[in-house]
């Protein structure tokens, strides 16, 4: 999740799918 933020890439953009792999991470 932090290189996606680290990289500039508009995470928000990329997907809801996206958003999901990273809010797994956070709670793993």
């Amino acid at each position: 999740a932090e290189m996606l933020v680290n990289l500039g890439i508009p995470w928000v953009i990329v997907g809801h799918s996206e958003r999901r792999l990273i809010l797994n991470e956070a709670n793993e």
